[in-house]
């Protein structure tokens, strides 16, 4: 299939999400649909080929402008478009940071009174651009209930 001939309906299960670094990529993204939240830059990924066993597909490639014209959507439908299908092919997970890295990854010093399993890491199952989960439809408010918190810290790390 010709990238120039997909359909929404192609695009809806091609599409996901990235998010890079706004000041260290805003040289190299003028070419490229992109929203940009904060330090963040969120660009809409088009994945091509076939999955492997993780689920990741063998290519993805950054939309650029010229594709979204030639698929005349809006770019608010593209990113709804790809976030969709970022949480339903990379679903959300929240774990504690002491079951993600083992002790030896682990080389914070905080106080002893301070319980380091109460720093949880928001990803995806598979971790397969991770920080994309934060602009999942609804994952800050998933989040929230997971917590029992109306306030959170986001520290994002890499």
């Amino acid at each position: 299939m010709k990238i120039s001939d997909m359909t929404t309906k192609d695009l809806a299960d091609r599409l996901i999400l990235e998010v890079i670094n706004y000041d260290e990529s805003a040289d190299r993204i003028f070419n490229f649909p992109y929203i940009q939240k904060g330090s963040f830059a969120i660009l809409p990924q088009l994945c091509m080929g076939d999955k492997n066993l993780n689920g990741h597909y063998t290519t993805c490639l950054n939309v650029t402008n010229d594709m979204l014209n030639g698929w005349n959507i809006e770019k608010e439908v593209l990113f709804r478009l790809a976030a969709e299908n970022s949480a339903k092919e990379f679903p959300m997970s929240l774990e504690s940071i002491t079951d993600v890295l083992s002790a030896d990854e682990m080389s914070v010093f905080l106080e002893d009174s301070f319980d380091i399993s109460k720093i949880m890491v928001l990803s995806n199952e598979t971790y397969f651009n991770g920080a994309a989960a934060m602009f999942y439809p609804g994952s800050l408010d998933q989040t929230a209930v997971l917590l029992d918190s109306d306030r959170f810290f986001i520290l994002p790390t890499s």
